[in-house]
This record gives structure tokens, C-alpha cells and sequence, in this order.
């Protein structure tokens, strides 16, 4: 009777070991006209699956898959129908056009400071630890509260390194992630406002829930159904 039990022990340790973790946000950023164009007010719901060494991104038009085991990250346009191959650990200057790196490089040399505050609040059930980001440069300005958990039952190390990757993918936001994933916890609320060229964008995203469980089949892979095509830098910026 007592091996049974040990033997239940070690499955349930195994089992929830194995299980995969489910972060569902909701992301709003506000309308903005800017250089003659129009762009309206942008709310989604964003799903995030994150597993061993595997993460997926989906905000219902585009998403991304992040393969530690592969040394690859893929790029989805829903839409489209589409995905994209890029190889880790991300070298943006390898996937921008001939001279557009050099000029990029420049103006993504940002001043980052992470600063810690003695606030605390509870959002949804968890109790958060407020941290002011801003980062500037000569052509733009952002401000970020973000509230960060570790009271969330997360591998946040791995959600960490993996999301290093994504955000690898911002020119010169590099310093910012390791910054985050010296922090650790799991930001679980985040309102952002970006001053460009005399205008200002609020954006925010906020936790809705986490919980374990079994990813839909498919989730870390490229849909059926969609073509490869060559990455490209203009398009994705465009998107974001």
C-alpha cells in the first residue's frame, strides 16, 4: 500500500512538471493619428502558452512561436496565412534590409532604467509589486508602471528566457530584457504611455488568468495550411 502511494506521489510530481501554462491578457492601445495616417483604437484578447522550452503568442491576427529546442522562432500572420522562420538567438540587423541595421542600431540607442517602488496592490488575485520603466531617446519617450507577482505558481525563469526572445524582436530592448528577468515574477499589469513627435499612446495589458493544463494540438507549431515566406522587418513593424 505504501509503494502505491509513492508511486501516486511521483506520478502527480511528473504530471504537474509536464503541465504546460495558459496566460490569457487583455491588450488595448489607444487610437492614434500620426504622419497623416489614422489608426483606431486596438483591443485583443492575448493568449500565451508557455512549455519546457516553447512558447506561443497569439493575439487572434498575428502570433508568434518561440522553439528553444529548435533554435528558431516563427512569425504568424493570420490573416495572411503565413509564417516567417527566423533563426535564434534574433539577430535583427541579419533580418532588416542592406543598410537599414546600421541606421536602425542608431536610432534604437535608448536611455533604460528600471526603477523599484515600495507600492504594492492586489490585481485579481494576486498581490503585485509596482516597478516605473522609462525609456528615451531623442525621437521618443515611454513611461511604464508595471506590476509584478511571485506569488503565480510559474516557471518564471522560463517564461522569462523565452520571452528574452520576443522581445528581442523591439530593436534596442535588449538591456530592458534582462533587466525584466533579473526581476524575475510575472508582470501581470502593465500601462504604458509613448510620446513621439508631439503625440502621446496609452497602451496597457493586463492578466486575466493563469492555469495549467494540455495545449490545443498545434499550438507550438506553424498552422497547416500556411506558406513559408522570407521575414520581413517593414511588415512587422507596420503591424506593431
Amino acid at each position: 500500500m505504501k509503494r502505491i502511494s509513492v508511486l501516486i506521489l511521483v506520478l502527480m510530481v511528473a504530471g504537474a512538471v509536464a503541465a504546460d501554462t495558459k496566460i490569457v491578457r487583455a491588450s488595448h492601445t489607444d487610437a492614434v493619428e500620426m504622419m497623416g495616417q489614422k489608426r483606431p483604437a486596438q483591443d485583443s484578447e492575448v493568449v500565451v502558452w508557455i512549455g519546457q522550452d516553447r512558447m506561443s503568442r497569439d493575439d487572434g491576427s498575428t502570433g508568434m512561436i518561440v522553439r528553444l529546442d529548435e533554435k528558431k522562432m516563427y512569425i504568424l500572420d493570420h490573416e495572411g496565412r503565413t509564417a516567417s522562420a527566423i533563426d535564434l538567438p534574433v539577430d535583427l540587423e541579419k533580418l532588416m534590409p542592406p543598410g537599414m541595421g546600421a541606421a536602425m542600431a542608431q536610432m534604437a540607442k535608448f536611455d533604460i532604467k528600471v526603477t523599484p517602488s515600495d507600492e504594492t496592490k492586489t490585481i485579481g488575485k494576486w498581490t503585485a509589486k509596482r516597478y516605473d520603466i522609462n525609456i528615451s531617446n531623442s525621437m521618443m519617450q515611454a513611461t511604464t508602471a508595471v506590476w509584478i507577482t511571485q506569488d503565480v505558481e510559474l516557471d518564471t525563469d522560463t517564461y522569462r528566457r523565452l520571452s528574452t526572445e520576443v522581445m528581442a524582436m523591439q530593436p534596442g530592448l535588449g538591456e530592458l530584457a534582462v533587466k525584466m528577468r533579473e526581476i524575475g515574477g510575472l508582470d501581470v499589469l502593465s500601462e504604458t504611455t509613448t510620446s513621439m513627435m508631439g503625440k502621446q499612446i496609452g497602451s496597457s495589458e493586463k492578466v486575466i488568468s493563469v492555469e495549467d493544463g494540455t495545449p490545443p494540438a498545434g499550438t507550438y507549431e506553424i498552422p497547416e495550411g500556411y506558406s513559408l515566406e522570407k521575414f520581413d522587418f517593414a511588415k512587422m513593424s507596420q503591424r506593431h
